[in-house]
């Protein structure tokens, strides 16, 4: 009889290998997700770093003035003063203008410590983010003064830092109103006196180059803020946009400029306004053309404007009074009406000082850097 014999393997203790096996594999996964978590921090904090030098030497080149050197120098200072993170094992901060001097590349890096790789060697690793900020001439702005003046015009003055000048509302005045009515054939318009005294500081521009905006006109190309509503060129309406109780923001796009409706001349409504806000700096909205906005022409609005660049302005005392421009030549034979002397008289002249570098934007945004003149100056991240 053969006997059976059975024979039965003893299994005990290989379940515990295994748990042990797959606890040093989860352990595995859970250091590297821990390392890649922080090593992924630290990127950030070098992306936030390098953010943080470019912005800050554009800032420098834009507000302070700086070379483009020192304006890099600061950048790079910055970065040192508030960026360096106390367990990093060591660090490397720079930034260096581009060729145009306006723009600027900075770079973080620093060796990071990781928390388990070090037990395979690996010490440190090094992460690197890099950044580009450029100053100058915004494409967009908020809080717009409503006072507008022509491209041609602000070229010619706006260079002119400190310097204050009048834009005559136009060659000649109502001719229905005899007693204002002026020639520049016959008065000397590019000289402003008051009272018979000679303003030698002023500029006088003997053209039709300025007009009052209502900025809720410009459709989608702005965010009319608390103004809103409040359509029209009457001195109702503008009060509120001349009080600067408005951050609506306006971009520029040169391929299609916005179009706001307006009117020319003088608005002796709002000067009591106006002088509310001497010494001020504004934004200024600088058109070139005609146009028909989209919304059509609304109340005492009676034209469109082309906006296509932005000035720098110190609103000035408006005083209630006339400003005397001499005669140029004398009128032969004498015009009839009122003296000569008396066609030289205008009551309708807003003082401006070009103020320059100035003002400034809190929703600025450059799309690349360049001198930015008497432009608005912005400063922000580039790609």
């Amino acid at each position: 009889m053969q006997r059976r014999i059975s024979m039965r393997r003893d299994d005990s203790g290989q379940t515990l290998i295994y748990v042990a096996i797959s606890m040093m594999v989860l352990l595995g996964f859970v250091a590297l997700a821990v390392d890649v978590g922080h090593l992924y921090a630290e990127r950030r904090h070098m992306q936030n770093a390098a953010d943080a030098g470019a912005l800050e030497a554009a800032r420098a080149r834009c507000f302070d003035n700086a070379g483009a050197g020192d304006a890099a120098a600061a950048g790079a200072a910055f970065m040192e003063a508030n960026n360096v993170r106390p367990d990093a094992i060591g660090h490397l901060y720079t930034v260096a203008p581009r060729a145009n001097q306006w723009e600027f590349d900075a770079t973080a890096e620093e060796a990071a410590r990781p928390f388990f790789a070090g037990v395979i060697g690996l010490a440190s690793v090094s992460v690197r983010a890099t950044a580009s900020a450029a100053c100058g001439a915004t494409e967009r702005t908020c809080g717009l003064f409503p006072l507008a003046f022509d491209k041609a015009i602000w070229d010619n003055v706006g260079g002119q830092c400190g310097k204050t000048f009048y834009v005559w509302t136009s060659d000649k005045e109502d001719p229905a109103d005899e007693g204002k009515t002026f020639n520049c054939d016959i008065c000397d318009c590019t000289k402003v006196y008051i009272k018979n005294k000679l303003q030698p500081e002023v500029i006088a521009i003997a053209e039709t180059g300025r007009a009052w905006l209502d900025f809720t006109s410009a459709g989608s190309a702005l965010t009319p803020g608390s103004c809103a509503g409040k359509n029209g060129c009457g001195a109702a309406e503008l009060k509120c946009w001349v009080g600067g109780k408005s951050p609506g923001q306006l971009t520029l796009d040169p391929a299609n400029p916005p179009c706001v409706s307006g009117t020319s001349g003088a608005k002796l409504g709002v000067r009591n306004e106006v002088n509310k806000r001497v010494g001020d700096f504004v934004n200024l909205p600088i058109y070139d053309g005609k146009c028909t906005p989209d919304e059509g022409v609304k109340g005492e609005c009676k034209e469109g404007f082309k906006l296509v660049k932005f000035g720098c302005m110190e609103v000035q005392k408006w005083e209630n009074q006339k400003v005397e421009i001499k005669l140029k030549i004398t009128p032969t034979p004498p015009p009839k009406g009122p003296k000569p002397s008396d066609t030289c008289i205008e009551a309708q002249m807003m003082p401006v000082k070009v103020a320059c570098d100035k003002c400034n934007t809190e929703c600025g945004k450059v799309t690349g850097g360049g001198d930015p003149g008497s432009g608005i100056k912005a400063v922000s991240l580039i790609p």
